[in-house]
């Protein structure tokens, strides 16, 4: 499992990539110029760049642009900020050459999900000849999120064309093919860019890290795309570089490709510096503890962990949120209480300094709920929505609490408005894993119809999926509907796990449903042989089996170890009822 988020986030859901490539030549550069600029800095020179906002045209001005700028700077110191991003518009379009402003309003109206004023903007704005390939690539950000697909696919054509050594125009193709899930055109696409990138450190990484949020997962493998990112990388490291900031993005980069010892070696180098400020060591410090927890070397994590928030209990949330997560990791049957209890209080400390993770509160939620506290789990969940918002994660982890505090109604209502949001602006959260959890909670709720559509939608998306078939199965079975294909259902999860003593259990439960106690007992044996420890439902169901099998003594014998593992009434009644039939 890795720890760490994807460095990279391809656009997603609304989410806009910030952009990370460097920048393009400034766009009234020669075409020589241009060429120049491009593979100039060889393994072993020094590699220092200036910072991408240099490559954006700030336009020459002219009267109506000056005169709208002003009205626009007046409304902006006024308060009213609809009007004055109406009259900075207005200046873009008397002065087109004016980047550095359209790309800011661009951004507002993106994050006031007005796509097609920014379309418009930009559209004008590209008309330009020498338009540079952040505005282009801005451009095509627009169009996606307006809808207009091939438009923006035209627009990062054009900016891969006309800047070719500029990652922007790759990076807003890559965005357009992420949502259909076109890996190998994305894989292509960072080929083509390969062969025209700078031979700068921020361009390296960044193509570096295009490969890395191309591939689905930290893949050790060695896939052409990885062996290609690592390449890039270790060609940066090769240089001379006098950057801190860019050896720990270095670092970072590394890290996300599962590269922890590359990755260690330099965070290592950057905390033995005597000049770095606490802030940045303690940072350093949170990196290698991950990296640590990457490699699943738990004690070395925990130690840098504990000597951050020893330095600066204040300033890291982050560092109590994974201290939390390795108490988590460390409960056991043993020490549940206590370890549920300081993974408890470190979440706690993440949340009281303001900037955890959202993750935090619905870990926390949920260790309150496994306490059984319910009004605290429900106190983080309220606390959570009014810091993030009623999306996604809220609703789901709404449902997951509900869930172990065994309040099946209200969890069923909750993955019922996850699924709602997730379908009109999220659907690939409708995974496997959601579906299951909102089956099993509509099972234990009695909603036994929407469980089967639920499971089933499981088995559509993974036809091997074990656990989906024998739940599915198991609850036909008990409730002596569906019998065969119940059977059917069981027969292929025992062949596809033949010693998880639940899918025995169930295999041999289905035999005596079907009224086959002698076909039920062998899988009913075998369950109780696989079972790592007692299971009151497998004794009690073997019990039933020797009932009809007409061993009486053996049923008994059964039901009462299965009272000894955990209470039940109705296998109390059974035994009252045994012994009443007996006097």
């Amino acid at each position: 499992m890795k720890f760490r988020q994807s460095i990279v986030v391809l656009i997603c859901a609304g989410f806009i990539w910030s952009g990370c490539a460097s920048a393009p030549p400034h766009p009234g550069a020669s075409s020589a110029d241009s060429a120049a600029t491009t593979n100039t800095v060889a393994d072993g020179e020094t590699a220092d760049e200036s910072p991408e906002s240099t490559a954006l045209s700030a336009g020459k001005g002219n009267a109506p642009s000056l005169a709208h700028f002003a009205a626009g700077q007046s409304y902006e110191a006024n308060g009213k900020h609809e009007q004055a991003r109406e009259e900075f518009y207005l200046s873009v379009m008397a002065d087109p050459a004016n980047e550095a402003e359209a790309l800011e309003l661009c951004k507002q109206y993106l994050q006031q999900q007005h796509p097609e004023k920014a379309v418009a903007l930009l559209t004008k704005v590209c008309q330009r000849p020498d338009a540079s390939a952040v505005i282009l690539a801005w451009l095509a950000r627009a169009d996606l999120l307006a809808g207009k697909t091939s438009d923006a696919v035209a627009a990062s054509n054009r900016a891969m064309q006309r800047w070719p050594e500029a990652l922007d125009g790759y990076q807003s193709a890559l965005e357009a093919m992420a949502p259909a899930g076109k890996t190998a055109d994305m894989l292509k696409t960072l080929d083509r860019a390969a062969k025209h990138v700078r031979s700068q450190p921020s361009a390296l990484i960044s193509l570096a890290e295009l490969y890395s949020a191309c591939l689905k997962r930290p893949d050790p493998a060695a896939t052409p795309a990885r062996l290609r990112a690592l390449g890039l990388l270790d060609r940066v490291a090769g240089m001379k570089i006098t950057s801190g900031a860019v050896w720990e993005r270095l670092a970072d980069a590394y890290a996300a490709l599962g590269e922890a010892k590359k990755a260690s070696a330099i965070y290592t180098k950057l905390l033995e510096d005597p000049a770095a400020p606490p802030v940045a060591r303690n940072q350093l410090q949170v990196k290698i503890g991950l990296n640590y927890m990457d490699q699943k070397d738990w004690t070395n994590a925990l130690k840098q962990f504990r000597a951050v928030v020893k330095d600066d209990p204040i300033r890291f949330p982050i560092a109590w949120y994974y201290l939390g997560i390795l108490a988590e990791a460390d409960i056991k049957a043993d020490n549940a209480a206590t370890k549920m209890a300081e993974a408890a209080d470190d979440f706690e400390h993440a949340l009281r300094w303001g900037q955890a993770p959202e993750m935090a509160y619905y870990r926390l939620a949920l260790l309150r709920a496994d306490m059984d506290l319910a009004d605290e789990a429900q106190r983080v969940l309220d606390q959570a929505r009014e810091k993030f918002g009623a999306g996604f994660e809220n609703e789901f982890y709404n449902a997951m609490v509900r869930t172990r505090l065994r309040d099946y109604d209200e969890a069923v209502k909750h993955f019922g408005a996850a699924e709602e949001i997730a379908r009109s602006n999220s659907p690939a959260r409708l995974d496997r894993d959601f579906y299951f959890q909102t089956g099993s909670a509509c099972e234990r709720a009695k909603q036994y119809q929407r469980a089967a559509d639920y499971l089933k939608k499981c088995i559509d998306l993974k036809p091997d999926d074990a656990e989906s078939l024998n739940y599915l199965g198991f609850m036909w079975a008990d409730r002596g509907e569906n019998l065969a294909k119940a059977r059917a259902y069981i027969e292929k999860a025992v062949s596809l796990d033949p010693k998880n003593a639940a899918y025995l259990d169930s295999l041999g439960w289905v035999f005596y449903k079907l009224k086959q106690p002698r076909e039920a007992l062998p899988w009913m044996l075998k369950a109780v042989e696989f079972s790592e420890e007692p299971d009151a439902t497998i004794l009690d169901h073997l019990g039933d089996v020797y009932l009809a099998l007409g061993q009486p003594e053996k049923a008994l014998e059964n039901w009462r170890k299965s009272l000894a593992v955990e209470a039940n009434d109705e296998v109390k009644k059974k035994l009252r009822a045994f012994d009443a039939g007996a006097t």
